[in-house]
């Protein structure tokens, strides 16, 4: 498997930036796992002195011992080398002193909240080491982690002993849809089918086989027990959360339809309160969005849910409620049954990879649905100019799509300055004020 680095240039340069500035740097580099946070800071580290430690959950005088031997890569000093260190702050200032002042010195912790889950008092040792020492050295600290709540919690709230040392972060998300057929050849379709499966997780994409069809490679990650998507979610949950069970049923529930908070009450049996607070800790974990229509209030009731991360609903649309036919090897089985469903599943799917293009390029600052009992608007994008979007995974009827945009922006009291409809095909030919996205357009790098 060749690891593609794809679609990166905008983080790296954030990095290069810090790195050319005068001012001692503490950046966070954070996001989910398998988002490619290692990758980016390797390729930053690349041609630059600096010292890469990966945390784990060895006992704390371990970690210490081995974040020595990769300082002792970099510096290749015999003294510090025979040295014994019983703490951080002492190993800290020796490094620095054996270091000296002539360039500066990169020190990357990778998943730092293994090192917080091993003693819970490190973000506090840091901060002392960073105020007496690395803040008054040509130093840059990059703090990296896969866990969001220990991130936040530990490292970017204001509760943390670190607040207010970071001179910047960045929360590293998936890769932009446009960028798929860097991964794999195949046809705009597929590659969008493809992004309803990975959500464009660099890692995810990575580990399919780019010799083989996009539904082979479904059953051989996804619907084969053993294949590296099968159980992915529940690492990814357990990650998170000390007891995942109730949130996997309200993921469940929201991935065969449910989008209202009674609705998931009632598919799950659990006490509405318990509901709320739960939907809230996945929306900050940005597994579930949760919106308004457009032209409400921030209290309003008329909420709705939906899981915005693709991987996330493909598994608990077709592995979860499942894995007894995977588990009975009836795994060829199950894939008849999902690709008999999955245009319906590509639908959301649709609207999402919308969601994710289509601000940039209409440089949009804001972005909105509407809904009500006459029907909905994808995407309502402000900026410069309001842009209404109708997304479709099928045919657009052209005509009938513009008049049904128009007379439900007239009862939500919008002027729309264009009309998008985005679709694999078309009937009919675009008017005035409306203008026809394709797949293939719509999957297509932006040119630079």
């Amino acid at each position: 498997m060749i690891a593609r680095f794809v679609n990166r240039g905008r983080e790296l340069e954030f990095l290069e930036r810090a790195y050319r500035s005068p001012v001692p740097q503490l950046l966070v580099i954070y996001g989910r796992r398998r988002i490619g946070k290692t990758e980016l800071v390797l390729r930053f580290l690349r041609d630059k002195p600096h010292i890469y430690y990966l945390a784990d959950l060895e006992s704390g005088l371990s970690q210490l011992k081995r974040f020595k031997r990769s300082a002792e890569v970099l510096l290749q000093d015999e003294t510090f080398r025979r040295a014994e260190f019983r703490d951080w702050e002492d190993l800290f200032v020796a490094l620095l002193d054996r270091w000296g002042s002539e360039r500066r010195l990169i020190i990357a912790i990778d998943e730092f909240p293994n090192l917080v889950r091993v003693n819970p008092a490190f973000p506090s040792i840091l901060q002392r080491v960073w105020d007496l020492y690395l803040s008054k050295a040509d130093t840059m600290l990059i703090l990296t982690g896969s866990s969001v709540s220990v991130m936040e919690d530990e490292v970017l709230s204001s509760k943390s002993p670190l607040y207010g040392r970071r001179t910047g972060q960045w929360k590293l998300g998936p890769i932009s849809p446009e960028y798929l057929g860097e991964f794999l050849p195949y046809k705009e379709e597929d590659l969008a089918r493809t992004y309803g499966v990975t959500g464009g997780v660099p890692h995810y994409l990575n580990l399919f086989d780019p010799s083989l069809p996009f539904w082979d490679n479904v059953e051989r990650l996804a619907l084969s027990k053993g294949g590296f998507l099968y159980e992915e979610a529940d690492f990814l949950l357990r990650e998170e959360l000390r007891d995942p069970s109730n949130y996997k049923s309200i993921l469940e529930a929201l991935a065969m339809g449910a989008t209202r908070l009674g609705e998931v009450c009632n598919l799950t049996g659990l006490d509405r309160g318990l509901v709320s607070k739960y939907l809230s800790v996945l929306e900050r974990l940005d597994v579930v969005a949760g919106e308004r229509p457009y032209g409400s209030g921030p209290k309003s009731r008329r909420k709705r849910y939906r899981i915005r991360d693709p991987y996330m609903r493909f598994y608990f649309r077709y592995i979860q409620p499942n894995k007894w036919m995977i588990e009975s090897g009836l795994g060829s089985e199950l894939r008849r049954e999902v690709e008999a469903d999955y245009d319906n599943f590509m639908g959301p799917t649709m609207e999402e990879i919308c969601r994710e293009v289509l601000p940039h390029r209409f440089s949009a600052r804001r972005i909105e649905k509407w809904w009500g009992g006459e029907g909905d608007l994808d995407l309502i994008m402000r900026g410069a100019k309001t842009v209404v979007v109708e997304c479709k995974w099928g045919t657009a009827r052209v005509r009938n799509e513009v008049r049904m945009m128009r007379r439900l922006t007239s009862i939500v009291g919008i002027r729309a300055d264009l009309y998008v409809i985005v679709a694999r095909r078309f009937e009919g030919r675009p008017e005035s004020g409306v203008r026809l996205i394709s797949l293939r357009e719509l999957l297509s790098p932006p040119k630079l």
